[in-house]
């Protein structure tokens, strides 16, 4: 082990390629719980002696449906990522991500009785993500990352109820937002 952390990292000033999978529980401020997994995938170059950016993408389900319609529903995010390493030989490492979700879901409803029918729309708003990560060398042009991560993620709501009688609309938009820590481990090319 002490002869690894010796070797220099291979990926230093190089284009490189992260695969990797992650897990996330989040609260919100209601104190309500949801669980993220999933896997993500980033491109970084080289941009400064010891910096790297990158963009990528993340495809995950959450066990947090706003509908209520189902246990696991798809989340997605688009981001750009940057690195800033610790120490010439580029082991350790802070980094961040900022991009937008990818999240629809719709719920249309009637109500006869009290006569009014709406609709419920729920769609992801900013994804964000800070790290701190550790590599190690596998091979000559493999690494595996680990990364102690806090995200957060916003989601927005939009409620129109049209009410019959007395002829009205309704309407209203609020913002869910969830964040809490995780871990991601991978694999870097």
């Amino acid at each position: 082990m002490t002869a690894m952390s010796q070797k220099p990292n291979p990926t230093i000033g190089k284009k490189e390629f992260e695969i990797s999978l992650s897990y996330f529980r989040e609260h919100s401020a209601d104190y309500s719980f949801q669980n993220l997994a999933g896997a993500q995938i980033v491109y970084r170059w080289s941009w400064k002696k010891s910096t790297k950016v990158g963009a990528g993408g993340l495809v995950a389900v959450q066990d947090y449906d706003p509908l209520h319609e189902s246990d696991f529903v798809p989340y997605g995010a688009l981001f750009g990522d940057i690195t800033q390493f610790i120490g010439k030989h580029q082991k350790w490492s802070f980094g961040g991500q900022i991009g937008h979700g990818i999240f629809k879901r719709e719920q249309k409803y009637e109500n006869t009785y009290y006569n009014y029918k709406g609709v419920n729309k729920h769609t992801a708003g900013m994804y964000y993500s800070i790290s701190f990560n550790y590599r190690s060398i596998i091979s000559k042009k493999i690494l595996m990352v680990v990364s102690a991560a806090y995200t957060l993620r916003n989601f927005r709501q939009k409620v129109t109820k049209e009410i019959y009688s007395p002829p009205s609309v309704d309407e209203y938009t609020s913002t869910d937002k969830y964040s809490g820590p995780g871990i991601r481990v991978g694999i870097i090319f």
